[in-house]
């Protein structure tokens, strides 16, 4: 369930850190404890996991509210510029008929 390492540094130094993962990782631990542990970790990691989803689905959410203002918005500017330009391409229609 770890990963720990030296990755760079003083050779004394990182022997010395080295040995005292190995010693972490190697001590005598109740099994019971350990297990239980474990099972408390997953569920957290279980929990975390839903609510980095939830948020995800309010985030997709909320970026198609935000597009679709935009677009509504965008929809009325390009209706009340279009329109004023169709509108006046009518009135030069009929000065031709």
């Amino acid at each position: 369930l770890t990963r720990a390492r030296v990755v760079s540094g003083d050779a004394g130094l990182a022997d010395t850190i080295s040995q005292a993962i190995t010693a972490s990782l190697c001590a005598e631990r109740d099994a019971v404890t350990t297990r239980q542990d474990v099972l408390d970790m997953r569920r957290m990691m279980v929990k975390e996991q839903d609510l980095l989803k939830k948020r995800q689905i309010r985030l997709k959410l909320r970026k198609l509210q935000l597009q679709l203002a935009f677009y509504s918005r965008v929809r009325g500017m390009l209706g009340r510029l279009l329109g004023g330009f169709f509108g006046k391409l009518a009135g030069l229609k009929k000065l031709f008929k």
